[in-house]
């Protein structure tokens, strides 16, 4: 038995490259964005910690300096930034 007789047919390659090609790609885009957004998060943790330790050695308390830092971080945020568009735009109407 050679090793040729392990090898698929023209049918069964095709199939093979097929799968391939559709999972291939969707996977190199996952592994990406887990790349991206994980570079993203650690950006924005140092953005976050900058923008506390400015306001702490400003000579602000540190209980403000925390809640302004939770404003600045759910702002800075898509979901944030999302959500305050809603909220203002919920006062217009009112």
């Amino acid at each position: 038995m050679s090793e040729f007789d392990q090898m698929p047919d023209a049918k069964e390659f095709k199939e093979i490259m097929i799968v391939i090609s559709e999972t291939v790609p969707e996977l190199l885009d996952k592994i990406t964005k887990v790349i991206s957004d994980n570079q993203e998060g650690t950006k924005m943790g140092k953005s976050v910690a900058s923008f506390y330790t400015t306001l702490v050695e400003s000579g602000m308390p540190k209980d403000q300096a925390f809640n302004l830092t939770k404003n600045f971080m759910s702002s800075a945020s898509l979901g944030g930034m999302i959500a305050s568009m809603g909220s203002g735009i919920a006062q217009q109407h009112h």
